[in-house]
């Protein structure tokens, strides 16, 4: 397998230009090779997509066949190209544009465009200026060493000494910028994104086929779970848009549906495969994998079966968190190895998000997602067992539990009685309502701007209308 990845606008096409002028070009090439392999493999795609270009006959994808490879690339960005190459007959020509295009899109997700993160550096002059300065010095060096060449052996030595001091100036010019350069921060970027994902990937899947497994309809769970992301959006203001998946499959999603796909797939992937243990370069602070050593370290959330790491001698059984445990924030008796909490980098979990062990990658948002182009995406987990419906009790002022307590013993008394509305003396009202035949309840609080039981309970199903018809109705 290869991957290449180019930049149009850097490096040289001048016939004089020396290997290192030429393989500028190349952002990164996977796995390592020379840099004459690199620029012959690059130089034989350029040269197919110009030929068939020449014919009129270049489509978006290329697919070619060379040097014993099936290569697959197209233009991911402007002046920015991407390529597979595998072993002829991996993978049918369908399957392998797949791929290339839900490894671009998920490594967008995960680092964003490839473009920014070339203009990013701590230089005023942004990268890709940085860039095009040293290979035009490059080109300077090699115009010197040659004048150099020419006038070594003239008797006046002027015009030699003054090429030398012009030759050491570029090498001093040169490695500077070399250090403010965006390109090894980019590639170890590369580094741990594509070996991992290369080795993880089955590509006898149908991926034709691949996409979102929803959970089958289940009105009490979706509500049970939109409570639960509720709870989450009221209690973490600066949550942008949450997702809820049960077993893999998806129940409920605030997320558009492409970027949903990509983080689906990329869970997945890295909940499976997606080991650090396949790749040989050590995982760096920004990695997405999980850094486990053995497949069964962890607890997945992707998993068919519960799986429980031995951290300690004790032979005693493991037990799960009670409803009581999780409302009550009582853990004393809870194992070593939390099965629930934040993902950590390991695929354990935390209570804590401030933890430095947390796994927070920062992901490209599209606009719809909220005003920032980037957010930290967390994964937080739990059997689904232990979510009561009554998950929102711990958010609710004590008085107004009371309130809400005595309302409902009232409604259990009356099966008949669908409605309940109660005035509290400083926070407004309490509104119950529940389904004749589906046993469900939804409590809601209005402020006291609300004077008349008639525009209650028009508030209240509006409410419903607007944000529970799927899972009240």
């Amino acid at each position: 397998m290869e991957v290449l990845l180019w930049h149009q606008e850097l490096g040289s096409d001048d016939d004089a230009a020396s290997e290192e002028e030429s393989v500028a070009r190349v952002l990164y090439f996977w796995p390592p090779s020379s840099r004459s392999e690199q620029l012959n493999v690059l130089q034989l795609l350029q040269g197919a997509y110009a030929f068939a270009a020449s014919f009129g006959d270049a489509n978006e994808v290329i697919i070619v066949e060379l040097t014993g490879r099936t290569y697959c690339y197209y233009e991911c960005e402007p002046h920015v190209w991407i390529a597979l190459g595998l072993s002829p007959n991996v993978c049918n020509e369908k399957t392998m544009e797949i791929i290339l295009h839900e490894m671009y899109k998920m490594f967008r997700l995960l680092y964003g465009e490839v473009n920014s993160s070339l203009q990013s550096t701590e230089n005023e002059d942004g990268g890709m200026n940085i860039l095009k300065q040293i290979g035009q010095s490059r080109k300077l060096l090699r115009k010197a060493s040659s004048r150099a060449v020419q006038v070594e052996n003239d008797s006046d030595s002027s015009a030699f000494s003054a090429a030398l001091d012009e030759m050491e100036f570029l090498k001093v010019s040169i490695t500077s910028m070399e250090n403010t350069s965006p390109l090894p921060h980019f590639q170890a970027k590369c580094d741990d994104f594509f070996p991992t994902y290369l080795e993880a990937i089955d590509f006898n899947h149908l991926f034709e086929a691949k996409g979102i497994v929803y959970l089958p309809a289940d009105k009490n769970i979706q509500l049970t779970l939109q409570l639960l992301l509720q709870t989450l959006l009221t209690e973490v203001p600066n949550v942008v848009s949450t997702a809820a998946f049960l077993h893999g499959k998806l129940a409920w999603s605030q997320i558009p549906l492409e970027e949903l796909c990509t983080i689906y797939n990329f869970l997945q992937l890295r909940e499976q495969v997606g080991y650090f243990s396949l790749c040989k370069s050590t995982p760096s602070s920004f990695s997405p994998w999980i850094r486990s050593n053995q497949k069964r370290s962890f607890y997945p959330i992707w998993a068919s079966s519960q799986v429980y790491e031995e951290n300690d001698p004790d032979p005693s059984p493991k037990r799960r968190l009670s409803a009581r445990d999780i409302l009550s924030g009582n853990f004393k008796d809870e194992p070593k190895l939390r099965t629930s909490g934040f993902q950590c980098h390991k695929g354990t979990f935390t209570r804590s998000w401030e933890e430095e062990d947390i796994w927070s990658p920062a992901i490209l948002c599209s606009p719809s997602m909220g005003e920032a182009p980037h957010a930290k995406m967390l994964v937080w987990h739990t059997d689904f067992s232990l979510l009561p419906l009554h998950f929102l009790a711990p958010t609710i002022p004590p008085a107004i539990k009371r309130v809400l307590d005595e309302a409902r013993a009232k409604l259990s008394k009356d099966e008949h009685l669908l409605d309940l509305c109660v005035k509290t003396p400083l926070d407004g009202w309490v509104v119950i309502r529940r389904t004749g035949t589906l046993g469900r309840e939804l409590t809601a609080f209005f402020n006291s701007n609300i004077e008349t039981i008639e525009d209650l309970s028009l508030s209240m199903t509006e409410l419903i209308l607007d944000s529970f018809q799927d899972t009240f109705m």
